[in-house]
């Protein structure tokens, strides 16, 4: 009997215990969901907050952009930064003429100096008396222009534009170094669109009249790839003379929507369905690039002035 009653505390105390270990296992278990909740629901609210997070503050590749500057400028031996503040006169003449606000990063933007050795001309001819070798002042690094970051809102969301600029201020290239867009807007896959200025170079190059009347009917149509291109020719104005002018209608008809902007000043008007001419389906993101490029070659020019950049290269 006494072994019995010894061993019913123990029992007891071991029943409770349990008890007691399945409460706390319980107890965690609803922490840890309840955790777990409180965890997803951060995560969906930080991500919310990235998504609609300005544009301007968006940054830039980390450090020295030393692969984006080599895609921009391949033959340039070295690079040095400008980084400037513009004043309230220089953002409010550049958001008047883009007809856009200016972001916090874009007032104080970097520009990126390129500088390079300009390619050898043919030697003379040597003279009877050749004199001495002395080194030449176009062996020297020279400034071959500048790269600025433009930030810009595409139709699926942020794009960072790549903006090219010579040293008197005219624009070089505009390239991507990251987008959302379809792939038509980089020009990577060529696009052919028959023209005005088409017809008239084919006309000038001896096509005949009957295969231009036949070339009207594909006017201001875009064409995005040659294959698509070459199929409806075929369509249009028959094998046998696709075959026959494919060279020169290829030549006249191609357009890529970055090629554009090479040699524009930014005095020029940047408007799609004025001097810029958009990717079908891609206007509002068209339109975002060439504000882009604008805004790029108005800081330039409100930076270095109208006459251009001469920094020197700094080692």
């Amino acid at each position: 009997m006494k072994t019995i009653e010894k061993s019913l505390p123990n029992f007891s105390s071991k029943l409770f215990f349990s008890k007691e270990k399945f409460e706390q296992k319980k107890h965690r278990g609803s922490l840890n969901k309840r955790n777990t909740k409180e965890f997803f629901i951060f995560l969906v609210i930080i991500t919310a907050f990235c998504l609609f997070i300005p544009i301007s503050t968006w940054g830039h590749e980390a450090g020295w952009p030393g692969k984006r500057l080599a895609k921009v400028f391949p033959k340039a031996k070295k690079f040095s930064s400008k980084k400037v503040t513009l004043n309230p006169e220089q953002i409010g003449r550049i958001e008047k003429a883009t007809g856009e606000k200016i972001g916090a990063e874009e007032k104080t933007p970097t520009f990126y100096l390129a500088y390079g050795t300009p390619e050898k001309k043919e030697e003379q001819k040597a003279s009877p008396s050749p004199q001495p070798i002395k080194e030449k002042e176009d062996d020297k690094p020279q400034l071959l222009g500048a790269v600025v970051f433009i930030d810009a809102l595409g139709q699926n969301g942020n794009m960072e534009v790549n903006v090219a600029i010579d040293k008197q201020g005219k624009l070089l290239s505009v390239s991507f170094w990251s987008h959302s867009e379809n792939k038509k807007i980089e020009g990577k896959e060529a696009g052919f669109k028959i023209t005005e200025q088409s017809l008239e170079n084919l006309k000038s190059e001896g096509v005949p009249v009957d295969v231009l009347e036949k070339l009207q009917s594909l006017k201001n149509q875009e064409f995005i790839g040659e294959k698509d291109f070459l199929d409806k020719l075929e369509e249009t104005i028959g094998d046998e003379q696709t075959a026959m002018f494919k060279s020169s209608i290829l030549k006249h008809a191609l357009t890529y929507f970055l090629k554009q902007f090479n040699g524009k000043l930014p005095d020029e008007p940047f408007k799609v369905g004025d001097d810029i001419k958009p990717v079908q389906g891609l206007e509002k993101t068209s339109q975002a690039v060439a504000t882009a490029a604008k805004k790029g070659a108005l800081m330039f020019q409100e930076v270095f002035g109208k006459q251009g950049a001469k920094d020197e290269p700094k080692n």
